[in-house]
């Protein structure tokens, strides 16, 4: 077998090539940070008029409010610790760490 020719990695190698050219040609766009609109309650503001002190507060005191094992998986994987790192340290399964920090984070964004 080791001079057959191997099909499956020659067709990932070549998908994953494309998908990368692909990706390249999109580009990235930089934006101004003063050029940046937040759509908060219904209306444009200006990055300047949100007070960002309060909604730290704010996020902060929802935060307390929530179960401790969706608090714990959200500042765990909020602070830098990739979920599939996570996992494979506590045994939990992906998708329960995943679907956990996404529901927090949703309703996170729901006070911006």
């Amino acid at each position: 077998y080791e001079n057959d020719i191997n099909y499956y990695y020659i067709f990932k190698t070549l998908k994953t090539l494309f998908l990368d050219l692909k990706r390249r040609e999109k580009g990235i766009v930089m934006v101004n940070i003063d050029d940046v609109y937040v759509k908060a309650r219904g209306f444009a503001m200006s990055a300047e008029d949100v007070n960002f002190e309060s909604a730290y507060k704010e996020h902060k005191k929802e935060l307390s409010k929530m179960y401790w094992y969706d608090r714990k998986v959200f500042e765990i994987v909020n602070e830098g610790q990739s979920v599939a790192e996570f996992s494979r340290n506590s045994k939990i399964k992906y998708y329960s760490l995943y679907f956990t920090y996404k529901k927090v984070k949703e309703k996170l964004k729901k006070l911006i």
